[in-house]
């Protein structure tokens, strides 16, 4: 491993760029005393995409990827509600296309004032929605997590197999986008695909996990993925363990030291998943 954990950022990007990257076989850029920046990502990744070794491992634990504000909560809260606002909108348009068939016209017509009203008030709400997200994306476009996730999906040939990101200040909003970028990686016909995860110690809570089962339900080459103390209740391991139920060839999922899930929640969740994967080790506890 090239080792710059605790290096300066000045002091890696020399590292970076004058180490023969055939004779490592990956990068810790773990606790890093400054803030990982667009060009610390993209020097690391070119590095990385030039070493010779088959299962290239990238470490940028301990490091605060978050934006240290409540941009990623702000995010994540607008599009549930707009998920929300656009079932409503479509409640009141399957109203007022009903409205036809009532028989009585004073029926009818109040029918169709209320769902033109509802109409009104959802489409007026979604493009407040729609403008605060477009300031808000405008934002987060020079946070840490965001350039890694981007950098990683742009790229033409990924080397790494192994992601660490363990105590990373990530929120949900960043495990979408990340899960979505590995999916991309895999679905190539040419470089390698992130088989390794490790995401222990990040406050994902149970909104993170409708993403990673995601993740492995689409996907065939995750064979690690390490979710310990990520603060998952019943609910949040219940649909994490969900994905496992048609994947294949994950080996290994770590949910140790989700304490807000009892042992008794947690082992039926998995019992249930036994019945459809018995392959995979789960370790819960």
């Amino acid at each position: 491993m090239l080792q710059l954990a605790r290096r300066t950022r000045h002091d890696a990007l020399i590292q970076l760029s004058t180490n023969e990257p055939g004779s490592f076989k990956g990068v810790d850029l773990s606790m890093l005393p400054t803030k990982v920046d667009d060009e610390l990502i993209s020097g690391t990744l070119e590095f990385c995409k030039h070493i010779h070794e088959s299962d290239v491992e990238l470490q940028l634990a301990h490091n605060d990827l978050g934006s240290g504000t409540d941009l990623e909560q702000h995010i994540f809260d607008l599009e549930v509600e707009r998920d929300q606002r656009e079932a409503e909108k479509a409640f009141h348009e399957k109203k007022k296309l009903d409205s036809s068939k009532a028989k009585d016209f004073s029926v009818s017509a109040n029918m169709r004032r209320k769902a033109t009203e509802g109409i009104e008030s959802t489409t007026k709400r979604l493009q407040e929605i729609g403008d605060e997200l477009r300031e808000l994306e405008g934002r987060q476009v020079d946070v840490p997590w965001y350039l890694l996730c981007n950098r990683l999906a742009q790229q033409q040939l990924n080397q790494i197999c192994h992601l660490d990101l363990s105590n990373c200040g990530l929120h949900a909003t960043a495990i979408k986008l990340l899960t979505g970028s590995i999916l991309e990686l895999e679905h190539r016909a040419e470089g390698h695909s992130i088989r390794w995860l490790a995401l222990d110690g990040n406050d994902l809570g149970d909104t993170s996990s409708g993403p990673l089962a995601s993740l492995l339900r689409l996907s065939s080459a995750m064979q690690v993925l390490q979710l310990r103390n990520v603060g998952f209740t019943e609910l949040g391991v219940s649909q994490a363990v969900a994905g496992l139920v048609t994947n294949k060839g994950l080996l290994l999922l770590d949910l140790r030291s989700n304490g807000l899930c009892s042992n008794e929640a947690g082992g039926a969740a998995i019992r249930g998943v036994r019945r459809f994967n018995t392959s995979v080790e789960i370790l819960f506890g």
